[in-house]
């Protein structure tokens, strides 16, 4: 391979490529820690290197690299959009039993403190939270 130029330009363009990858990293790295709450990004990433996959291969094939490199590429791409695809599109187990919430977790109907005020409930809940010792008594 030759020499890389030493011009300005060039070392900006390299350096400015270099940096969008790391940013393009740490998108992937937060967007991967709540894959169902950033879906739609995910799918986003997803389509973008897929796309770039055949592009990169067309533009190192036009620029003269040589064919293992184009190969290498191409296969980058679309191993990182074909994997996560995959992911996507694999269909999940349902969870083998319901578990059902324990007496205290279900929710209590509060009709019988429709017409009792803000103070009034908050003297009747008072002395509960205590005694089970909630974050009131601190």
């Amino acid at each position: 391979m030759e020499q890389v130029p030493q011009a300005l330009l060039m070392s900006y363009v390299l350096r400015g490529a270099g940096l969008l990858q790391v940013a393009m990293g740490i998108v992937i790295w937060a967007v991967a820690s709540d894959v169902v709450r950033y879906r739609p990004i995910v799918i986003t990433i997803i389509v973008v290197h897929l796309v770039a996959a055949p592009a990169f291969y067309l533009m190192d094939a036009t620029i003269g690299m040589p064919r293992w490199w184009c190969l290498m590429d191409f296969m980058c791409g679309v191993l990182s959009g074909g994997i996560p695809l995959i992911f996507c599109l694999w269909p999940a187990k349902a969870s083998p039993k319901r578990i059902t919430p324990r007496w205290s977790q279900r929710r209590l109907p509060l009709e019988f403190m429709d017409g009792l005020s803000y103070t009034t409930i908050i003297e009747f809940a008072e002395p509960l939270a205590r005694r089970r010792g909630s974050a009131l008594d601190r």
